[in-house]
């Protein structure tokens, strides 16, 4: 099997020194790149041998940035995968990002096996960022208009707790990690399950994820 091949951009030499020797450390990844901002990468990837799966990149930098440089990758490199790794956990930054094409966002402060799993969880197509990221985006989400089905027989609309549930429900989350996530019972999510399945007239968790889908609450590249 191929290595994983991962490029690493950042205008702080130190950084990327860091990053370069915990990626390097795990089998099956390989840093085959590095620049200091996005017009260096650019530049570098017209000549290089090995085009990374996977981007590690800072937000801020010289020249050309993280938002401008995902930007042009998405329609030069659309294969390629992009990870951001920044300081800044201000909901501005973090849903423009992933709404530009990331598909993981990370603080710098991550730990390694935080960042080894994300580069894996990215490169096999998934979404990869941590409780705090996940929450911002959630609740960004949770802000969408749903539309319930024509032929809905009950009352109401859906809620944002229900839209939360939804959401956790996609992602793969089980009553009781929900129940975890969200400080209540199992039991509570479990009715709330029930009642959203009638809601959306949902028969099966494929029935409710295709309305999350239709719904703008989820998707493999997230649209918030």
């Amino acid at each position: 099997m191929k290595n994983i091949w991962v490029a690493i951009v950042d205008d702080h030499l130190i950084v990327v020194k860091g990053i370069s020797e915990i990626v390097s450390k795990v089998k099956g990844m390989e840093v085959v790149l590095t620049a200091e901002n996005g017009v260096d990468f650019l530049k570098k990837l017209e000549s290089a041998d090995k085009i990374p799966d996977v981007v590690l990149m800072d937000i801020e930098m010289p020249e050309m940035s993280g938002t401008e440089a995902i930007l042009k990758l998405k329609f030069e490199y659309p294969s390629m995968r992009v990870i951001v790794l920044t300081m800044h956990d201000e909901e501005s930054y973090i849903t423009y990002m992933l709404k530009k094409g990331a598909r993981g966002y990370l603080f710098k402060n991550a730990s390694p096996l935080e960042l080894e799993k994300a580069i894996y969880k990215v490169n096999e197509g998934e979404l990869a960022y941590n409780d705090k990221v996940n929450k911002i985006t959630i609740e960004a989400l949770k802000r969408k208009r749903v539309v319930l089905p024509n032929n809905n027989n009950s009352r109401g609309t859906i809620t944002e707790r229900e839209k939360e549930i939804i959401i956790y429900i996609c992602q793969g989350k089980n009553s009781v990690e929900i129940a975890n996530q969200m400080n209540v019972s199992k039991r509570t999510i479990e009715a709330h399950r029930r009642t959203i399945l009638t809601k959306t007239n949902s028969r099966n968790i494929a029935n409710l994820i295709a309305f999350a889908v239709n719904n703008g609450l989820y998707s493999h590249q997230t649209d918030l």
